[in-house]
């Protein structure tokens, strides 16, 4: 889910709009000073224009698809906002492939089912966005992809374990 935020001037107050988008499921919701304004649902690639009113002032939120990314646009009486710079991801490093390849390596060499590679790559892109994530220490980072990596081994140990089980019991009744 992206977040996108305009900083708004009015009568000596300034404001925060943000618009949380959902790329995938079409779902954007739009906050004032951290309180929600609407929510609403768009198909996937359909560009959107919500109207609505603020504080006496008309306002229109533009989400316009390009390619696979949006652009956004804010308007506040016919006059645009800049976009406040998005936060950025931290790069890649180093120790993050190695959870990244610890996760997506169970889907490879596993080649059994949907859930299986759903474990594995589920595992992966959560580690990714963890070891990428600002506002947190390469110690806690680190601490959550071992933790992830951990549970996806886990619940990949578990599932193995429950079609293990389920087989030998059906070769039991069938032998």
């Amino acid at each position: 889910m992206g977040t996108v935020c305009w900083k708004l001037q009015h009568e000596d107050n300034k404001h925060v709009i943000k618009l949380k988008h959902n790329t995938f499921l079409g779902n954007s919701l739009v906050y004032f000073d951290d309180k929600k304004i609407f929510k609403k649902r768009a198909f996937l690639g359909e560009e959107k224009k919500h109207s609505f009113s603020l504080e006496g002032q008309e306002c229109t939120l533009s989400i316009i698809p390009r390619g696979l990314e949006y652009d956004y646009s804010f308007e506040m009486n016919g006059q645009g906002l800049p976009l406040l710079k998005e936060e950025e991801k931290l790069p890649m490093e180093w120790w993050m492939w190695c959870f990244v390849i610890a996760c997506a390596i169970i889907p490879i060499v596993f080649i059994e089912s949907l859930i299986v590679w759903a474990i594995g790559f589920g595992g992966a892109y959560k580690c990714i966005s963890v070891a990428r994530k600002r506002g947190e220490d390469k110690k806690t980072r680190i601490l959550y992809c071992v933790r992830t990596t951990v549970l996806s081994w886990v619940y990949f140990g578990i599932f193995y374990l429950i079609i293990t089980k389920i087989t030998d019991y059906f070769l039991k009744i069938y032998m």
